[in-house]
């Protein structure tokens, strides 16, 4: 029996161990460059842990994993396009709370990324405007706490790493 990969049967796909990841960031199989899906399975064989698919050596399309504890709850989606990171990424921890939420455009950050603690608290919050950091940036610590929190405009910081209060730098200027 065979386990459906996004339309695809295990046979036509490559079991991650199989294909070759180098240094220079390409896929190969039988020293060629690969194309198709690879795929993992989880350690009772029985369930798909991870799908991703490639063209051509590169990262393609979208890169999928499973909870090993409930094989339909997907923890971890991403996409590529031509072996860079583009849109929406997302994971989340395997008692349900969301993990992170990164965008990316050509490879690089984008808008507002996001990543909590696996209680649910919100650990970070950071805007990215073409992979460079520009708008606010906060960072908390497990308890809550604002530990980090300052603006980031044309490449200079305004607040003070480590202090609550810096907006007031900003619109005083």
């Amino acid at each position: 029996m065979f386990l459906s990969l996004n339309g695809f049967a295990q046979n036509k796909a490559i079991p991650f161990g199989d294909l070759d990841f180098r240094k220079d960031g390409l896929v190969y199989f039988k020293n060629q460059l690969f194309t198709g899906k690879g795929y993992q399975l989880a350690n009772n064989k029985k369930d798909t842990l991870g799908i991703q698919s490639f063209n051509s050596g590169l990262e393609d399309g979208y890169l999928i994993q499973y909870s090993v504890k409930n094989p339909k709850f997907i923890i971890l989606k991403r996409y590529f396009r031509n072996g860079q990171k583009e849109g929406i990424h997302y994971a989340y921890f395997d008692n349900g709370a969301p993990k992170f939420l990164y965008q990316f455009k050509k490879g690089a950050y984008q808008g507002t990324q996001r990543e909590w603690f696996e209680n649910g608290q919100m650990a970070q919050k950071m805007h990215y405007l073409n992979g460079r950091e520009e708008g606010m940036i906060q960072v908390w610590d497990r308890s809550g706490k604002l530990i980090i929190n300052y603006y980031y405009k044309n490449g200079r910081n305004y607040g003070n790493i480590g202090k609550k209060n810096c907006m007031s730098a900003w619109h005083n200027r």
